[in-house]
């Protein structure tokens, strides 16, 4: 019954996320004591999601029991399986108890050259499978300054979410990331981030309807997030959650950003 309810809730019924991508960072005694800590403290003003490294999904599984804090992948094969030697199936991580899955991270992008198509058939694949994808997209400086913002955002979404099956019924997160904030220490101003709402809520709504961006989609930011900007970034009404990068790392910090 619980598991319908969950089906059933609007994301805009739901508490504002806060993923956090621990990236290829933190060893097993780390994310022992990440773990420990984190069940002891308080959140329940947000839903809280934890992205480790593909070697700790079992043991963060494990320690996640009895929580409510969610798994998810940072990564899944575009195949289901077979001989690709080093991927990780849909179905594997689904044994994990994996909910959410990051795809088309900008660094799935630019370092290891994923493109629309191969990013088009990861969302398909963990659609299928019933978890929800985080779908980040975001322009590089070069495409800020010369003005293509909105042309980018508009393919990446267009490309990633073609073709997939009853999309209007699915459920997605999709994660403005812009790439030249990543990182940097530089984050977006409330104008920009208002600039690519609006390209997301229009190419999205030109895929599945207004309904479903309304209903179906969460709008999460990403890029630099930090003590210094979650307040004013907590204050825009339409962003519902967060991923979180190097300020995931110490579980201090990262639940200093959900406390704030």
């Amino acid at each position: 019954m619980k598991k319908d309810f969950l089906k059933c809730l609007s994301f805009k019924d739901m508490k504002k996320i806060y993923i956090a991508n621990w990236k290829m960072n933190l060893l097993k005694k780390d994310v022992i004591d990440f773990l420990k800590k984190i069940k002891k403290r308080k959140y329940q003003s947000a839903d809280l999601v934890l992205a480790p490294s593909f070697p700790y999904l079992n043991q963060v599984s494990d320690g996640l029991k009895n929580s409510a804090i969610k798994l998810a992948a940072q990564n899944v094969a575009t195949q289901e399986k077979g001989a690709f030697t080093g991927e990780v199936s849909i179905k594997m991580l689904k044994d994990f108890g994996v909910r959410y899955v990051i795809i088309g991270h900008s660094e799935r992008r630019q370092i290891f050259s994923e493109t629309d198509s191969m990013i088009n058939q990861k969302v398909k694949r963990v659609l299928e499978t019933g978890m929800i994808p985080i779908l980040c997209i975001g322009e590089t400086q070069e495409e800020k300054n010369s003005g293509q913002r909105e042309t980018v955002l508009v393919q990446q979404l267009r490309n990633s979410l073609s073709r997939v099956e009853n999309l209007a019924n699915k459920k997605v997160i999709i994660a403005y990331e812009p790439v030249w904030a990543i990182g940097t220490g530089n984050v977006v101003t409330e104008s920009e981030l208002d600039e690519a709402y609006r390209a997301i809520k229009r190419a999205i709504s030109s895929l599945a309807g207004s309904n479903f961006f309304e209903e179906k989609v969460m709008f999460v930011y990403g890029g630099s997030v930090d003590e210094k900007n979650i307040c004013d970034l907590k204050k825009i009404p339409y962003l519902q959650g967060f991923l979180v990068g190097g300020a995931s790392l110490n579980v201090d910090r990262f639940l200093s950003l959900v406390n704030a």
